[in-house]
């Protein structure tokens, strides 16, 4: 059976796989079910960072703090990033991107789009930013983020997992006057989830933390109307 949702999956002769554990190895007091948020989110960023280059000096601007921006976090401070700025609405998720090593968090749901852009340049010293990856889904994200890059920025996208329709941007003033890249990012491949898990394992009690509610497998309707809420920061399904 094909898809995410299920006990069971088909796997082709191509797919890899990684061996988290020998089952020799296996360690009954240790708790596995948190390396899911590596093999989803955790690849899915390590793939963004693959296909842009993050300089030491760089200003880094995280648009949304889910799993995806928590790992962001991560992926850019080990670049030597200078400034990792994240922006999102809701503070449990923000709170941990702190912890994680972000420089700065803005809650847009405190402050007017306005507002948010003053914030972003006094955080960068009226750069804007180096590296700006929309990590939130959302059309409007694409928008206002575009407007953070700098002259020479790259804009990067992997949070728009679906069609989203058309964007109406200024081609003009976001990209071409600043000399700016934007680069899309769709998913990772078995290396990407490799550098994600060594990333899980370098920061364990951490990402642990992530995982906020694991939900049965019957019960994934639900699961996906309380991440539509926001209550949880990442559900993992038990079979």
């Amino acid at each position: 059976m094909n898809g995410s949702y299920s006990s069971h999956i088909l796997l082709t002769p191509d797919t890899g796989i990684l061996q988290i554990v020998r089952a020799e190895e296996i360690n009954e007091n240790e708790d596995y079910i948190p390396y899911a948020s590596a093999c989803c989110a955790g690849t899915t960023t390590s793939c963004v960072f693959e296909q842009i280059r993050v300089e030491h000096s760089d200003n880094v601007i995280i648009q949304g703090p889910g799993p995806l921006g928590i790992y962001a976090v991560l992926f850019a401070k080990e670049a030597g990033a200078e400034n990792i700025i994240v922006i999102g609405g809701t503070q449990e998720r923000l709170d941990l991107c702190l912890e994680a090593g972000a420089t700065h968090i803005i809650n847009r749901n405190l402050i007017q789009p306005e507002e948010r852009m003053e914030k972003v340049m006094e955080y960068t010293e009226g750069r804007g930013g180096d590296i700006v990856l929309e990590l939130a889904g959302t059309k409007e994200a694409v928008k206002e983020g575009l407007q953070y890059v700098a002259t020479n920025g790259t804009y990067a996208s992997a949070g728009i997992a679906v069609d989203v329709g058309e964007i109406g941007i200024n081609w003009f003033r976001d990209i071409v006057r600043k000399n700016a890249t934007v680069q899309g990012v769709w998913v990772g491949d078995i290396k990407n989830t490799y550098q994600a898990i060594k990333m899980y394992e370098k920061h364990k009690e951490l990402l642990a933390k992530m995982v906020t509610h694991r939900i049965p497998l019957k019960e994934a309707s639900k699961a996906l109307q309380m991440m539509e809420k926001k209550e949880v920061i990442k559900a993992v399904l038990i079979p």
